[in-house]
């Protein structure tokens, strides 16, 4: 959908950072006469403040996102309410018609409202596999400093709404009363956005099919990670699509050393950025070699986060079982890769031993316990290690 937008026009004062901060403030300026609770006032008064500083921070990224071609004429109000399945297809509906300044954004900014709407219905997980999924298929890892800046916005967007409809005429007392408790959820919300997360770098190693992908893909939904695929990031590289054929053959083309090599720096760079973002990250990858383990270690030594590597073991029966049944997947491994990759794996080190856990992939849950020993070990709130 937003790949074949039309970016704004350079004539039209649609989408500056002007623009963006004006939507942001005027938000708070109207819903301050809807209020007199003075915790809430105060939690207002934060909100405004973490904003405007947040907004100076990334002014410069947000003008440069509208050079470069990022705004573009989006849905503008892109929340589950405008979304369906019709005739077996997702499809999106009602945009926003009447306003051009609502409706001509930053791409990550109309994300953001669906993202926010998930999020504030309890559904973190499907948010979190929303954003990845559209990470894989647009390289957009630039916008993600800007995303807990736009979620705050959209949801203070519906505590807005909230507050405005308690003024409809007939409402009971207790229809008023939700709408005061929707204000007070929306406007937690946005202000949990502007908490700073736990930064850690998970890593995967181990031979294709042993289950890297399932378990990283299980483990970023239950811990909001960022997915880093090598099989999406090498096709990237080369002007794949992720479920685009390259038609390599094993250890040529897409799959040479260098090509691999390339593959692993690429996974470095967004790795750090990623960091840098404030998002914590998992790179799912082989990781069959020591050097490409430690290229990736080296970027949570940089950042000063906390780094863990993920071993993924299973029979090599079903290894190569799940090889012949995996359909409609970025990866493209083979039996014959499986067979070199015996050769090509060095052993973990004693130091790389001592920040790794193990996996048997084909025993039940095991992402969940995974997820809830990584809690424990870097403290992280939720699930059964707290």
């Amino acid at each position: 959908f937003h790949e074949q937008l039309p970016p704004v026009p350079d004539d039209k004062p649609l989408g500056t950072p002007e623009a963006v901060f004006a939507a942001m403030q005027e938000n708070f300026d109207q819903i301050r006469p809807m209020i007199d609770d003075s915790h809430l006032l105060m939690q207002l008064d934060n909100l405004q403040a973490w904003t405007e500083s947040t907004f100076e921070r990334h002014r410069e990224l947000i003008a440069l996102r509208r050079a470069s071609g990022m705004v573009r004429e989006c849905h503008g109000d892109l929340h589950l309410a405008n979304i369906t399945r019709f005739e077996d297809a997702v499809t999106v509906f009602d945009c926003i018609e009447f306003n051009e300044p609502f409706r001509w954004i930053d791409v990550i900014n109309d994300l953001a409202f669906l993202l926010m709407d998930l999020e504030s219905r309890g559904e973190s997980a499907l948010a979190n596999q929303v954003l990845n999924t559209y990470l894989e298929y647009r390289d957009d890892f630039e916008a993600l400093p800007l995303l807990p800046l736009y979620k705050a916005y959209r949801a203070m967007v519906r505590a807005k709404i909230a507050l405005f409809t308690m003024g409809n005429p007939g409402l009971t007392d207790a229809e008023k009363a939700d709408l005061m408790q929707r204000y007070r959820a929306y406007a937690q919300l946005a202000e949990d956005y502007g908490t700073i997360p736990n930064h850690y770098l998970l890593a995967t190693t181990g031979l294709s099919a042993s289950g890297k992908t399932c378990v990283s893909a299980a483990m970023a939904n239950e811990l909001g990670l960022i997915r880093l695929r090598s099989d999406v990031e090498r096709k990237r590289l080369h002007g794949l699509a992720p479920l685009d054929s390259s038609r390599s053959p094993t250890g040529g083309n897409l799959y040479t050393e260098e090509a691999t090599e390339k593959t692993y720096q690429r996974l470095a760079e967004l790795a750090s950025h990623v960091l840098a973002a404030g998002f914590p990250v998992i790179v799912d990858a082989a990781s069959l070699k020591q050097k490409e383990r430690a290229l990736l270690a080296s970027i949570a030594e940089d950042q000063g986060v906390p780094f863990a590597l993920i071993h993924c073991e299973a029979p090599e029966d079903l290894r190569r079982e799940w090889i012949r049944n995996r359909k409609g997947d970025a990866s493209e491994a083979t039996e014959e890769l499986l067979d070199a990759q015996q050769t090509w794996f060095e052993p973990l080190t004693a130091e790389e031993k001592s920040h790794t856990i193990h996996l048997h992939t084909d025993q039940e849950h095991v992402a969940e316990a995974v997820a809830d020993r990584i809690r424990q070990h870097l403290g992280i709130p939720g699930g059964k290690a707290d």
